[in-house]
């Protein structure tokens, strides 16, 4: 039976994660699909730097690797913040508000100032 999502507020905020990142794909022979589940992934380090590591001007867009990556969370409100992070990101191609979608994500639990 499905219940209500509440908002827990006693966990800490890794928005940028607590460890270093990790390729993803790094095992893959370049150029091969990936289909990735990725559990209880309350950050988005490892999907960004796998992106970044990944992208190589050696292999064309017709020969590129396409990137299916799954995750999941008990938090809602976290998979929330992190689909908001990558659509701003797809939405800015030309990076120019990447400095407000960094303020967005990273500094939402911010206090108001009066």
């Amino acid at each position: 039976m499905a219940s209500p999502t509440r908002i827990e507020r006693t966990q800490f905020f890794y928005a940028a994660g607590n460890t270093p990142a990790v390729n993803l794909v790094q095992h893959l022979p370049p150029g091969d699909d990936a289909s990735i589940p990725l559990l209880g992934c309350g950050d988005v380090r490892n999907v960004l730097f796998t992106a970044y590591a990944d992208a190589s001007p050696n292999i064309s867009k017709k020969t590129g690797r396409q990137l299916d990556i799954t995750c999941c969370d008990q938090d809602a409100e976290v998979i929330a913040r992190n689909i908001l992070l990558y659509t701003l990101l797809l939405d800015d191609q030309a990076g120019l508000q990447t400095y407000r979608t960094w303020e967005i994500y990273y500094h939402h639990l911010s206090p108001r100032k009066h």
